[in-house]
Protein backbone atom coordinates (compact mmCIF):
# COMPACT_ATOMS: atom_id res chain seq x y z
CA UNK A 1 0.00 0.00 0.00
CA UNK A 2 1.40 3.35 -0.84
CA UNK A 3 5.24 2.33 -0.90
CA UNK A 4 5.54 4.42 -4.05
CA UNK A 5 4.82 7.47 -1.72
CA UNK A 6 8.38 7.01 -0.29
CA UNK A 7 10.00 7.83 -3.60
CA UNK A 8 7.67 10.68 -4.21
CA UNK A 9 8.06 12.20 -1.07
CA UNK A 10 10.05 15.40 -0.87
CA UNK A 11 11.14 14.28 2.40
CA UNK A 12 12.86 11.34 1.17
CA UNK A 13 14.94 13.75 -1.05
CA UNK A 14 15.47 15.87 1.03
CA UNK A 15 17.08 12.99 2.98
CA UNK A 16 19.05 11.93 0.61
CA UNK A 17 21.01 15.08 0.08
CA UNK A 18 21.24 15.74 3.57
CA UNK A 19 23.08 12.65 3.98
CA UNK A 20 25.53 13.66 0.89
CA UNK A 21 25.79 16.88 2.59
CA UNK A 22 26.88 15.22 6.07
CA UNK A 23 29.67 13.56 4.07
CA UNK A 24 30.83 16.54 1.90
CA UNK A 25 30.37 18.81 4.31
CA UNK A 26 34.30 18.44 6.28
CA UNK A 27 35.73 18.96 3.25
CA UNK A 28 34.22 22.26 2.37
CA UNK A 29 36.14 24.53 4.48
CA UNK A 30 39.61 24.40 1.83
CA UNK A 31 40.18 26.16 -0.88
CA UNK A 32 41.12 23.39 -2.79
CA UNK A 33 37.78 21.87 -2.51
CA UNK A 34 35.70 24.52 -4.21
CA UNK A 35 38.53 26.34 -6.98
CA UNK A 36 40.37 22.40 -7.87
CA UNK A 37 38.41 19.83 -6.74
CA UNK A 38 40.22 17.05 -8.93
CA UNK A 39 43.02 18.04 -7.18
CA UNK A 40 41.70 17.78 -3.63
CA UNK A 41 40.13 14.14 -4.08
CA UNK A 42 43.08 12.83 -6.10
CA UNK A 43 45.55 14.21 -2.98
CA UNK A 44 44.62 10.54 -0.98
CA UNK A 45 42.90 7.27 -1.60
CA UNK A 46 39.10 6.85 -1.12
CA UNK A 47 39.14 5.27 2.26
CA UNK A 48 40.65 8.51 3.64
CA UNK A 49 37.84 10.08 1.37
CA UNK A 50 35.10 7.90 3.26
CA UNK A 51 36.58 7.58 6.43
CA UNK A 52 37.57 11.23 7.12
CA UNK A 53 34.10 12.63 7.26
CA UNK A 54 32.61 9.21 8.81
CA UNK A 55 34.64 10.19 12.02
CA UNK A 56 34.70 14.33 11.18
CA UNK A 57 31.64 14.90 9.27
CA UNK A 58 27.83 15.49 10.05
CA UNK A 59 26.65 12.36 9.52
CA UNK A 60 25.74 11.37 13.24
CA UNK A 61 24.75 14.59 13.93
CA UNK A 62 21.82 14.67 11.06
CA UNK A 63 20.86 11.25 11.72
CA UNK A 64 17.34 11.87 13.17
CA UNK A 65 16.85 14.45 9.64
CA UNK A 66 17.66 11.67 7.34
CA UNK A 67 15.36 9.00 9.93
CA UNK A 68 12.62 10.81 9.98
CA UNK A 69 12.03 12.94 6.89
CA UNK A 70 11.44 10.04 4.51
CA UNK A 71 8.42 8.14 5.93
CA UNK A 72 8.46 8.28 9.60
CA UNK A 73 5.40 11.25 9.50
CA UNK A 74 3.30 9.72 6.75
CA UNK A 75 0.86 8.92 9.78
CA UNK A 76 0.52 12.81 10.88
CA UNK A 77 -0.02 13.78 7.21
CA UNK A 78 -2.74 11.14 7.20
CA UNK A 79 -4.50 12.47 10.19
CA UNK A 80 -4.20 16.20 9.52
CA UNK A 81 -5.16 15.78 6.15
CA UNK A 82 -8.09 13.42 6.75
CA UNK A 83 -7.39 11.13 4.41
CA UNK A 84 -6.71 8.37 6.56
CA UNK A 85 -10.27 7.41 7.02
CA UNK A 86 -10.29 6.34 3.41
CA UNK A 87 -7.10 4.67 3.64
CA UNK A 88 -8.65 2.83 6.50
CA UNK A 89 -11.58 1.38 4.86
CA UNK A 90 -9.83 0.40 1.74
CA UNK A 91 -6.95 -1.74 4.13
CA UNK A 92 -8.19 -1.96 7.64
CA UNK A 93 -6.26 -0.60 10.46
CA UNK A 94 -3.77 -3.84 11.36
CA UNK A 95 -2.57 -3.30 7.78
CA UNK A 96 -2.79 0.18 7.62
CA UNK A 97 -0.33 0.34 11.10
CA UNK A 98 1.75 -1.97 9.81
CA UNK A 99 2.66 -1.01 6.50
CA UNK A 100 3.23 2.97 8.43
CA UNK A 101 5.86 1.65 10.75
CA UNK A 102 7.49 -0.41 7.71
CA UNK A 103 7.42 2.69 5.72
CA UNK A 104 9.15 4.18 8.29
CA UNK A 105 12.34 2.00 8.50
CA UNK A 106 12.05 1.22 4.62
CA UNK A 107 12.19 4.73 3.68
CA UNK A 108 15.09 5.94 6.32
CA UNK A 109 17.40 3.02 5.40
CA UNK A 110 16.89 3.66 1.35
CA UNK A 111 17.79 7.20 2.25
CA UNK A 112 20.73 6.89 4.21
CA UNK A 113 22.13 4.03 1.78
CA UNK A 114 21.21 6.18 -1.27
CA UNK A 115 22.76 9.19 -0.09
CA UNK A 116 26.07 6.97 0.93
CA UNK A 117 26.14 5.41 -2.11
CA UNK A 118 26.45 8.59 -4.26
CA UNK A 119 29.38 9.94 -2.15
CA UNK A 120 30.86 6.39 -2.66
CA UNK A 121 30.71 6.07 -6.22
CA UNK A 122 31.82 10.01 -6.48
CA UNK A 123 35.43 9.01 -4.31
CA UNK A 124 35.57 5.98 -6.89
CA UNK A 125 35.78 8.08 -9.79
CA UNK A 126 37.54 10.68 -8.23
CA UNK A 127 40.09 9.65 -5.94
CA UNK A 128 43.00 6.58 -6.09
CA UNK A 129 42.39 3.28 -4.92
CA UNK A 130 45.93 2.61 -4.21
CA UNK A 131 47.18 3.06 -0.19
CA UNK A 132 48.23 6.72 -0.50
CA UNK A 133 46.45 7.44 2.32
CA UNK A 134 48.56 10.03 5.23
CA UNK A 135 50.73 8.50 7.00
CA UNK A 136 49.10 9.51 10.53
CA UNK A 137 46.14 7.94 9.30
CA UNK A 138 47.61 4.38 8.64
CA UNK A 139 49.26 4.81 11.95
CA UNK A 140 45.90 4.95 13.78
CA UNK A 141 44.28 2.29 11.58
CA UNK A 142 46.93 -0.53 12.45
CA UNK A 143 46.26 -0.37 16.21
CA UNK A 144 42.18 -1.13 16.38
CA UNK A 145 40.07 -4.12 15.91
CA UNK A 146 39.53 -2.01 12.27
CA UNK A 147 42.69 -2.74 10.86
CA UNK A 148 41.39 -6.33 9.13
CA UNK A 149 38.56 -4.39 7.52
CA UNK A 150 41.08 -1.24 6.48
CA UNK A 151 43.94 -3.44 5.14
CA UNK A 152 42.07 -5.64 2.93
CA UNK A 153 40.46 -4.96 -0.72
CA UNK A 154 41.06 -1.53 -0.56
CA UNK A 155 39.76 -0.83 2.78
CA UNK A 156 35.71 -1.34 1.26
CA UNK A 157 34.95 -3.48 4.24
CA UNK A 158 35.51 -0.95 6.51
CA UNK A 159 33.24 1.04 4.34
CA UNK A 160 30.98 -1.72 4.03
CA UNK A 161 30.70 -1.34 7.52
CA UNK A 162 30.08 1.94 7.99
CA UNK A 163 27.56 2.53 5.65
CA UNK A 164 25.52 -0.28 6.99
CA UNK A 165 26.03 1.25 10.84
CA UNK A 166 24.91 4.50 9.37
CA UNK A 167 21.60 2.62 7.84
CA UNK A 168 20.82 0.81 11.09
CA UNK A 169 20.89 4.48 12.63
CA UNK A 170 18.45 5.51 10.70
CA UNK A 171 15.97 2.78 10.72
CA UNK A 172 16.45 3.14 14.72
CA UNK A 173 15.57 6.75 15.30
CA UNK A 174 12.85 6.35 12.28
CA UNK A 175 10.85 4.19 14.72
CA UNK A 176 11.05 6.64 17.86
CA UNK A 177 9.87 9.39 15.15
CA UNK A 178 7.04 7.30 13.90
CA UNK A 179 6.15 7.12 17.65
CA UNK A 180 6.32 10.88 17.99
CA UNK A 181 4.03 10.99 14.90
CA UNK A 182 1.54 8.76 16.27
CA UNK A 183 1.33 10.40 19.77
CA UNK A 184 1.42 14.45 18.80
CA UNK A 185 0.27 13.86 15.05
CA UNK A 186 2.36 16.50 14.08
CA UNK A 187 5.29 16.67 11.57
CA UNK A 188 7.95 19.35 12.22
CA UNK A 189 6.95 18.14 16.36
CA UNK A 190 7.68 14.65 15.60
CA UNK A 191 11.20 15.73 14.13
CA UNK A 192 12.16 18.24 16.96
CA UNK A 193 11.55 15.81 19.39
CA UNK A 194 13.77 12.87 17.40
CA UNK A 195 16.23 15.24 16.93
CA UNK A 196 16.34 16.40 21.07
CA UNK A 197 15.69 12.58 22.12
CA UNK A 198 19.10 11.39 19.74
CA UNK A 199 20.91 14.44 21.18
CA UNK A 200 19.60 14.29 24.83
CA UNK A 201 20.85 10.60 24.98
CA UNK A 202 23.85 11.41 23.19
CA UNK A 203 24.45 13.93 26.16
CA UNK A 204 23.59 11.97 29.28
CA UNK A 205 25.81 9.14 28.11
CA UNK A 206 29.05 11.02 27.24
CA UNK A 207 28.89 12.93 30.69
CA UNK A 208 29.94 9.67 32.50
CA UNK A 209 32.90 8.19 31.22
CA UNK A 210 31.37 4.36 32.10
CA UNK A 211 28.81 4.76 30.14
CA UNK A 212 30.14 6.47 26.67
CA UNK A 213 30.56 3.34 24.94
CA UNK A 214 26.79 2.92 24.95
CA UNK A 215 26.25 6.21 23.54
CA UNK A 216 24.31 6.60 20.36
CA UNK A 217 26.83 8.34 18.61
CA UNK A 218 30.53 6.44 19.73
CA UNK A 219 27.79 2.81 19.01
CA UNK A 220 26.76 4.47 15.18
CA UNK A 221 30.56 5.65 14.58
CA UNK A 222 33.10 3.50 16.65
CA UNK A 223 36.60 5.09 17.08
CA UNK A 224 39.00 3.88 14.39
CA UNK A 225 41.14 2.43 17.10
CA UNK A 226 38.95 0.91 19.15
CA UNK A 227 39.57 -2.32 21.22
CA UNK A 228 36.23 -3.24 21.50
CA UNK A 229 35.07 -6.01 19.55
CA UNK A 230 32.82 -4.51 16.57
CA UNK A 231 30.52 -7.08 16.51
CA UNK A 232 29.56 -5.80 20.36
CA UNK A 233 28.61 -2.11 18.50
CA UNK A 234 26.87 -3.83 16.11
CA UNK A 235 24.69 -5.87 18.85
CA UNK A 236 24.17 -2.47 20.59
CA UNK A 237 22.76 -1.29 17.67
CA UNK A 238 20.44 -3.73 17.16
CA UNK A 239 19.55 -3.30 20.80
CA UNK A 240 18.65 0.10 20.15
CA UNK A 241 17.07 -0.92 16.98
CA UNK A 242 14.78 -3.17 18.97
CA UNK A 243 13.89 -1.01 21.60
CA UNK A 244 12.76 1.98 19.11
CA UNK A 245 10.19 -0.63 17.44
CA UNK A 246 8.73 -1.85 20.55
CA UNK A 247 8.24 1.84 21.63
CA UNK A 248 6.75 2.35 17.65
CA UNK A 249 4.09 -0.27 18.73
CA UNK A 250 3.26 1.25 21.66
CA UNK A 251 2.68 4.65 19.87
CA UNK A 252 0.87 2.60 17.14
CA UNK A 253 -1.22 0.14 19.26
CA UNK A 254 -2.49 3.63 21.13
CA UNK A 255 -3.21 5.07 18.26
CA UNK A 256 -4.88 2.34 17.04
CA UNK A 257 -7.35 2.76 20.70
CA UNK A 258 -7.81 6.54 19.60
CA UNK A 259 -9.09 5.76 15.86
CA UNK A 260 -11.52 2.94 17.37
CA UNK A 261 -12.62 5.42 19.70
CA UNK A 262 -13.46 8.03 17.07
CA UNK A 263 -15.26 5.93 14.69
CA UNK A 264 -12.63 5.91 12.23
CA UNK A 265 -12.12 2.68 11.61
Amino acid sequence: MQWRRIFRSRGFWLAVIIQCFAYLYPHMDTNDFWFTPLEYFGSADLLYFFLMPRTYGLCIFLIPFIAVLPASTFIAEDIQSGYIRCLLQRTGKIRYLRTRILQAAAGAAMASLLGSFIYLGFIMLACPWNDNILTSWREVMSQGNYAPLIQSAYGFPAIAEGISRFCIEAMTWSFLGFAFACWFKNTGLALALTFMAHYGLTYIFETYPSLFNYSPSTIAVPDIATAVPLLSYYLMQFAYLGITFLIGLIAATCISQKLAARNIC
